[in-house]
């Protein structure tokens, strides 16, 4: 049963039906993920949707489908290597969906500061060795004080150092949950938005 309006009907039938093992309420990328995973191991599954996929919590994420270069700090590097490899598989199998977008990370001379100029290197140098970043328009780089605030004029240039720049990807959060609804819907979970 192709998933659109015209099904509407005949898949609310189905669900009203039809005994199912489990019910995913909530269209976002999550019970996008979960309705794929069961019906990819056998279970019988529905999904419903009372507004538009991807509208409540999914459309307020961050964009990033990022590798939490933040971890680094505590040597958490286990973490940031899982990350990194599942972006990579999200960059393999929906590329038209991740784009590269380099990130700046501004460094400041204060107590409790994440990175120093030094540490901050090292962690992106870590980082693009995990994502196997080696593309040399993409491999991170330090800049000056004064070039942080010629790119991000409004940051408080007060004990303002330089700052680093390292890959990152922006995500289309909402195309993301339409092509695993779909997906899903393909691999016979019946999906409907209650509006």
């Amino acid at each position: 049963m192709a998933f659109s309006l015209t099904t509407r009907k005949e898949i609310i039938d189905h669900l009203q039906s039809e005994a199912l093992d489990l019910l995913i309420i909530g269209g976002g990328i999550t019970g996008a993920g979960v309705a794929i995973q069961a019906s990819s191991t056998g279970i019988k599954s529905g999904l419903i949707e009372m507004q538009d996929f991807a509208e409540g919590t999914s459309s307020r994420s961050t964009k990033l489908v990022h590798g939490g270069i933040r971890y680094l700090k505590t040597f958490d590097v286990e973490v940031v290597s899982d990350t990194v490899k599942e972006r990579a598989i999200v960059q393999r199998i929906a590329p038209h969906i991740p784009r590269p977008d380099p990130m700046l990370l501004p460094i400041y001379d204060e107590a409790g500061a994440t990175f120093s100029l030094f540490s901050v290197k090292v962690a992106m140098d870590l980082y693009d060795r995990l994502a196997n970043v080696t593309d040399p328009k993409y491999t991170n780089y330090t800049i000056s004080k004064e070039e942080v605030l010629k790119r991000e004029p409004h940051l408080k240039a007060e004990n303002l150092l330089g700052g680093g720049v390292y890959l990152d990807y922006i995500n289309n959060d909402s195309r993301l949950v339409i092509e695993n609804i779909k997906k899903a819907q393909e691999k016979r979970v019946s999906i409907i938005l209650c509006k």
